[in-house]
């Protein structure tokens, strides 16, 4: 569900030299920055939409995005979410365009669970910093195909902080290596993601002991709404 005042960029392709792009805000209802007409009552035209806003695309094939690579304020989360759609080849018409929308990125979710020595309250007075590491934050999106790419160095990143739960948005990728690491006091968890698809949820569950420190992990993969 968009969030009041949320801004969505409209881009209109009449497969000319210029591409019209518009800012689009909802609150209870969409307002366009600015109306855009047909060009006549013949021409076709392609239209894309993508969140967060920015006017810095130059082409709707090769559209940069990157994710924050500090997650850990609510602002850096939410503007590391990309939304973008598309409708091709649409005909001249009084009707509106439809677009459909879906999430980009993956999105991933760690529940940090209370294992032998720990309490539930003992586990959240704890010393506790997650982060996931060798990932690429960066990326070119596609927006006729919803498809993307990564780009650039790889980086750790920090995820958001909601109770017992840290959520990040990741760039779709393969990961390698020991690329999530818990820490709890001086111990070291390491548990290694090996996928993390496009517009889908992954959920990790860590149980953290006061002994061994040892991992158990709960995997569930589902559509990302």
């Amino acid at each position: 569900m968009w969030s009041c005042s949320s801004f969505f960029f409209i881009i209109v392709d009449f497969r000319v030299s210029t591409l019209f792009k518009k800012r689009h805000t909802y609150t209870t209802t969409w307002n366009a920055e600015k109306t855009v007409y047909w060009k006549d009552a013949q021409t076709h035209a392609d239209f894309y939409m993508y969140y967060p806003y920015t006017q810095t695309v130059a082409s709707v094939s090769a559209m940069p995005f990157g994710v924050s690579a500090d997650q850990s304020s609510l602002g850096a989360y939410k503007s590391s979410d990309l939304i973008v759609g598309s409708t091709l080849d649409a005909a001249p018409s009084a009707s509106p365009v439809n677009i459909a929308a879906r999430h980009l990125m993956s999105q991933v979710e760690i529940v940090l669970k209370a294992g032998a020595g720990y309490s539930e309250s003992s586990l959240a007075e704890a010393n506790v910093s997650v982060k996931m590491n060798n990932l690429a934050t960066s990326a070119t999106v596609d927006l006729a195909t919803s498809t993307i790419s990564t780009n650039g160095s790889v980086r750790s990143l920090t995820p958001y902080k909601d109770g017992a739960v840290y959520r990040a948005f990741v760039v779709p990728q393969t990961a390698t290596g020991n690329n999530l690491i818990t820490k709890c006091c001086l111990a070291t968890v390491s548990l290694r993601v090996a996928s993390l698809p496009s517009n889908r949820c992954i959920c990790r569950s860590l149980s953290v002991t006061a002994s061994a420190h040892r991992r158990s992990q709960r995997v569930a993969t589902a559509d990302f709404r």
